[in-house]
């Protein structure tokens, strides 16, 4: 959920396992949509965290990396299955905003000249890279990775920032059916204390299922957890 706090900038941050458990289930969940409506151009999905968490005093930049990071997950989820029906240009992207990093959203754009003008020609230092900033490594599905710098003066609203793209120079290719089963063989387990092995989800993509093995792990439980592919 996203909230802005206007009174306790400076409070303490809190539930921030529970936010992030959140996060990364919309990141892995995230569904394309079937259709769009007439003459719409893009289709946005802000960061769905509160402001506290995302930007502003208390955070960090390991939080900000980890954000940054689920956000390119819900983009390549998204950019791996089939665009909506009645669309003819399809691309998704994250667009980073700092330091107003609640505003960065995943995009989905059904135009190309409205995509064109969030494609900078690269106007700021590599170091400020959010990969090389954040230490983060981009999806594969992702080969831009463009910025500038931004500044808006008017009488009633000033704002001075950088603007990131990230997204493909080409169409995006959703697996065919066979891949996509394929993708799709993945199983977290879990060992007792006792030994015994218990299968806790199957059907998973290998990513998701790491993820899964990552978060139970996070919450330091004694048991053993594993991802393993089925043959």
């Amino acid at each position: 959920m996203r909230r802005i706090s206007i009174n306790s900038p400076n409070k303490k941050l809190r539930g921030l396992r529970r936010h992030f458990r959140e996060l990364k289930r919309w990141a892995n969940l995230i569904k394309n949509r079937r259709e769009i409506k007439h003459g719409e151009k893009y289709f946005n999905i802000k960061v769905p965290l509160p402001l506290s968490i995302v930007e502003g005093p208390k955070t960090r930049p390991k939080i900000q990396a980890d954000v940054i990071k689920e956000l390119l997950n819900a983009a390549r989820n998204l950019a791996c299955q089939a665009p909506p029906a009645n669309c003819s240009f399809y691309r998704i992207a994250v667009l980073l905003n700092f330091p107003s990093m609640f505003d960065s959203e995943v995009t989905q754009f059904f135009d190309e000249e409205y995509f064109n003008g969030f494609v900078y020609e690269n106007g700021l230092p590599d170091t400020q890279r959010p990969s090389q900033q954040f230490s983060i490594k981009i999806p594969a599905e992702f080969d831009i990775e463009c910025g500038c710098r931004v500044s808006v003066q008017d009488e009633e609203y000033s704002y001075v920032g950088n603007c990131w793209t990230i997204t493909s120079s080409t169409p995006h290719s959703p697996p065919t059916d066979n891949n996509a089963n394929a993708q799709h063989t993945w199983s977290v387990w879990r060992q007792g204390d006792d030994g015994n092995r218990f299968l806790i989800e199957a059907g998973l993509s290998e990513d998701v299922a790491k993820q899964k093995v990552a978060e139970f792990e996070s919450h330091g439980h004694k048991q053993l957890y594993w991802a393993t592919q089925s043959r």
